[in-house]
């Protein structure tokens, strides 16, 4: 599994990793539905979690077992009809809830003679030469499909057009209850003495966590 991270609710920056050493110290709560289910308070790993969790803890937080487990929190962030994930990654496209892969895959399907298209004649000649390995049609075409897919994914051609052009996904009160509430803990202190503490769910990091750790969160 790649790295990964969040944006601090209150200074709206990314919270940094660094699974070595420890990154910016951070107070990470398990939402679910509203509720808190859980939190852990530390530098955080990369990993969804801080280092100063005992790994051998099979309760930790991020760790195999309990509401606050992996595959616990994991649902919440991605599985459920308020889960944040939803919120980041799906769009509705021809009345189906969809991610940006999928929604490439509908683009690129949708071409009739892909082989002959603009698009195709851009590839580099690495998946030219894979699609013509194969005679029959089907087969042709599938590789052509999934070419297509990942020359467009890598571009992010159409990234605009899927986040900003399409609606977006919506639960019935129209806010995610459910995710990981990220604060640097510098922040949550912050927060909490404005009183603008909340435990809607933090958006994620584009970068994966990755960046310089700054002192000032440390």
């Amino acid at each position: 599994m790649g790295c990964f991270g969040y944006i601090c609710k209150h200074c709206n920056t990314p919270v940094r990793g660094n699974c070595f050493e420890g990154g910016e110290k951070c107070v990470l709560i398990h939402v679910r539905q509203g509720k808190e289910r859980g939190r852990v308070v530390g530098h955080y790993n990369e990993y969804g979690t801080v280092i100063e969790e005992d790994k051998e803890d099979p309760t930790r937080f991020r760790g195999e077992e309990g509401i606050n487990s992996h595959d616990e929190i994991h649902q919440s962030e991605f599985r459920l009809d308020d889960s944040i994930g939803k919120y980041d990654d799906y769009r509705y496209y021809n009345g189906e809830l969809i991610r940006y892969k999928q929604y490439l895959t509908a683009k690129a399907e949708a071409i009739e003679d892909i082989e002959h298209s603009e698009v195709f004649a851009q590839l580099r000649d690495y998946y030219k030469q894979l699609v013509n390995k194969f005679d029959d049609a089907e087969t042709r075409r599938f590789f052509a499909v999934d070419s297509v897919v990942n020359h467009w994914e890598l571009k992010n051609e159409f990234w605009k057009e899927f986040y900003d052009g399409l609606p977006e996904y919506k639960s019935k009160d129209g806010l995610a209850q459910s995710g990981v509430a990220a604060y640097h803990h510098k922040c949550y202190q912050a927060a909490e003495k404005k009183g603008t503490l909340d435990l809607l769910p933090s958006d994620a990091d584009p970068n994966q966590s990755w960046g310089p750790v700054r002192k000032k969160y440390k």
